[in-house]
C-alpha cells in the first residue's frame, strides 16, 4: 500500500530526470532504480485506460443502437400512414429523438391526423400539440 502512494511522485521524477540530456551519476542510479516501478506504473495506466475506454465505447455503442432503433421504429410507423418521412425531416427528428422523448413522439405517429401534423412537431422540435 505505502509503494502505492509513493509510486506517482516516483513515476513523475523518473519522467522529469530522464529527459534530462545530461544525467550525472546519481540521476542515472535513480533511472535504473525506478525503471522496473515506471513500467509497472506504464502496464497499469495503460490497462486502466483501455478498460475505462473499453467501457465508454460499449455505453456508447448502446446508446446509438437505441437511438437507431427508436428512429426506426418511428419511420416505420411514418412510412405505414403516411409515406416515407422526407430526407430533411428525419434528420431534424433524428436529433430531437431520444429514449427519454421517445414516447411521446410515438404517441405523435401512431395518432396524426396528416404527415403535414408531424413534420409541423418535428419542425417546432416538440411532439406536443
Amino acid at each position: 500500500m505505502e509503494w502505492e502512494i509513493a509510486l506517482a511522485p516516483l513515476v513523475a521524477l523518473s519522467f522529469e530526470v530522464g529527459h534530462d540530456s545530461n544525467p550525472d551519476a546519481e540521476s542515472r542510479a535513480f533511472l535504473m532504480a525506478t525503471q522496473d516501478l515506471y513500467e509497472q506504473w506504464e502496464k497499469r495506466t495503460l490497462a486502466k485506460g483501455r478498460v475505462e475506454g473499453h467501457n465508454e465505447g460499449r455505453v456508447e455503442g448502446r446508446n446509438e443502437g437505441r437511438a437507431e432503433g427508436l428512429m426506426a421504429s418511428l419511420l416505420s410507423v411514418h412510412q405505414d400512414r403516411f409515406g416515407v418521412l422526407p430526407d430533411r425531416l428525419r434528420k431534424s427528428l433524428a436529433k430531437k429523438v431520444t429514449i427519454d422523448t421517445i414516447g411521446p413522439w410515438l404517441a405523435l405517429f401512431i395518432t396524426a391526423r396528416s404527415a403535414e401534423e408531424i413534420a409541423a412537431a418535428i419542425r417546432k422540435g416538440t411532439p406536443s400539440r
